[in-house]
């Protein structure tokens, strides 16, 4: 996959990769010791629109990830599949997901208040 302008990253939880999301609407995961920088993996079948925050659930197992296109999408890191999408949610876009107690509060943000 072609890799857009990156718009969100995070470090995993053990340090040694690098979750990223880019301005199309993909994952991607870099290996920090590759020196030529290209996404060991990259999950593109989930958001139409930019992503604009990405979390970890179970030790970097999972992935959720938020967009513009107001939808939160969890995914099976080992599998690269989504396990569930939580569409539209009444959100004009997603600015932040962050997760509470355990990984079993997740919190969003909206443009339009929620």
């Amino acid at each position: 996959d072609n890799i857009g302008g990156i718009t969100a990253n995070k470090f995993f939880p053990f340090g040694d990769l690098i979750l990223a999301g880019d301005t199309k609407g993909i994952l991607a995961i870099y290996a920090l010791a590759d020196p030529k920088g290209k996404p060991a993996v990259t999950f593109s079948d989930g958001h139409k629109a930019d992503i604009t925050s990405i979390d970890f659930l179970n030790q970097g197992s999972e992935i959720l990830s938020g967009a513009n296109d107001s939808t939160v999408i969890l995914w099976n890191c080992a599998k690269q599949k989504q396990i569930m999408k939580y569409g539209k949610l009444g959100l004009s876009s997603i600015n932040q997901i962050n997760l509470m107690q355990n990984d079993k509060i997740l919190i969003t943000s909206s443009t339009n208040g929620y």
